[in-house]
Parts: structure tokens; C-alpha cells; sequence
């Protein structure tokens, strides 16, 4: 769903900037474009541009060559991707260190985006439901559920913390879906998400945004989900949007 968010300038160039770099319009190595054209892009002076340009860089995703100009930082390609399986496996092979929590269970009308989403028609009730994940105590992963069925909503309800949205739906509703990525992209945890993430180096927290419809067996749509998924350390990798985002464009759609 589309979220208004009141920016300050500078936060509006780091924001576009960084979407573009995590979404591969600038891959690494490319040139950024110069102060004097970003001043020109935004109508602004100069002190927004740098504040911008010095948040990526502490972000690690830019590096400013005095004379030269601002590069996409350099790195091995392997650096910036990660197996999804593996990294959920990474995270499940400790249990007690993953939890899930549902945060909210409701019945809401549909817009007419997410109508669309659904192959309804807008107006439509669907329930919906919020849970976030936890990885030793830490905040990575936030999951907006959507289901046109609304006969699931007191087994839903009654469900509680909800560890395994799958086992829920296949287990104990009786759906055998196949899952499709429908959309992935880069985002910041900004406006609603901006509470449910701790800052990263100061800055809002980079995310990896999954949109994923689940059809059931006769190609009806009976889930649609939109996770947002955080930076942070697992097995040694740094796990963000631009790590796993090649894989999930490859139809890899482990996300539980």
C-alpha cells in the first residue's frame, strides 16, 4: 500500500539515491552524478547534497574520490550476494534464537490497490495481519499478511504468535499454495516502519521490500504478503536488499 512520507530535502536525495543504487540503475564502480547536477535535479544548495552524499557514504554505499567525483563502492560481486535458502537456514538452525510475534489481526476493506493484489473488488473485507520477527532479540523482519477468505478469521485470531505462516495456512486452514515474488525492491524504514527498526549507522534502517502472492492449487489467490526485511549480521554476511535481491529475482521465495 502506498504510504505518504514528508521528507526533508536531504533525506529525499539520500533516499532516491540509495533506492537507485540498491535497485542496479547505478551498479558498482558507476559515477554518481556531480554535486552542481544534483543541485540543479533538487533546486537546492549545496549543504543538502553533501549531507546526503556523507550518509551514503557512512552507509558504505558510495565512496567521494577527491577531484574525481562520487563512485558506487567497489566490491566483489559474491559480497553482495547471498543464497536466500541459506540465509533462512541460517537463521532457523537457531530456533531459540527466531520468534515471531503477531502484532495485529483484523478485518479491513480492501483499496483499490490492494484489490488488485488480490483479484478482488475494491471495498472488499479481507483480513489482515502484522507480525514481526526477531532474530536474537533484534527486529529484522516486519510481514503484512492478506487473505480475501475471511472464514480463517477466528482460527487466525485464536492462533496467536504466529512462528510459521505456512504451517498455519497449509496445517491447520488446509491450503496447498505455490508461491510467486510478485515484486522486489528497495526501501528505507521511514513513515509507519520508522518505530518498528533501530536506526542503522544513525540513518533510517536500509530494507529489502518482498511483495509475494500465493495461489492455491486451481490458481485462486488466497495470500498476498509484503515483507520488509532489515539489514543485519548473520553467519558472517551482512544480509540487506541488495545481498538476497538477485536471488529473489530468480524465484527464490524462502521468506517465511
Amino acid at each position: 500500500m502506498i504510504i505518504e512520507v514528508q521528507m526533508l530535502l536531504h533525506e529525499q536525495i539520500y533516499h532516491d539515491i540509495f533506492k537507485l543504487i540498491a535497485d542496479g540503475h547505478y551498479k558498482r564502480g558507476d559515477l554518481l552524478p556531480s554535486e552542481k547536477k544534483l543541485m540543479e535535479q533538487y533546486r537546492c544548495s549545496l549543504a543538502p547534497v553533501r549531507q546526503a552524499m556523507g550518509q551514503l557514504e557512512q552507509l558504505g554505499l558510495v565512496e567521494r574520490r577527491r577531484g574525481k567525483g562520487t563512485f558506487v563502492r567497489s566490491n566483489d560481486a559474491s559480497d553482495f550476494r547471498l543464497d536466500l535458502v541459506g540465509f533462512t537456514g541460517a537463521l532457523y538452525n537457531e530456533r531459540n534464537e527466531w520468534i515471531y510475534k503477531t502484532k495485529r489481526v483484523e478485518i479491513v476493506r480492501a483499496d483499490e490497490e490492494l484489490a488488485e493484489k488480490l483479484a478482488i473488488a475494491p471495498g472488499t473485507e479481507v483480513i489482515c495481519v502484522e507480525r514481526a520477527g526477531f532474530f536474537k532479540n533484534m527486529p529484522i523482519q516486519f510481514s503484512r499478511h492478506y487473505l480475501p477468505d475471511i472464514s480463517f478469521y477466528d482460527e487466525i485470531k485464536k492462533a496467536g504468535d504466529i512462528q510459521f505462516w505456512r504451517f498455519l495456512l497449509e496445517g491447520k486452514l488446509g491450503l496447498h499454495m505455490t508461491d510467486a515474488v510478485d515484486e522486489v525492491h528497495a526501501d528505507l524504514a521511514i513513515g509507519e516502519l520508522d518505530g518498528m527498526f533501530p536506526p542503522y549507522k544513525g540513518y533510517p534502517m536500509p530494507l529489502m521490500v518482498v511483495e509475494r502472492i500465493s495461489r492455491d492449487r486451481s490458481g485462486r489467490i488466497q495470500d498476498y504478503t509484503v515483507f520488509y526485511i532489515a539489514n543485519f549480521k548473520v553467519g558472517g554476511n551482512t544480509v540487506c536488499h541488495r545481498y538476497v535481491i538477485t536471488g529473489m529475482k530468480n524465484g527464490i521465495s524462502a521468506v517465511k
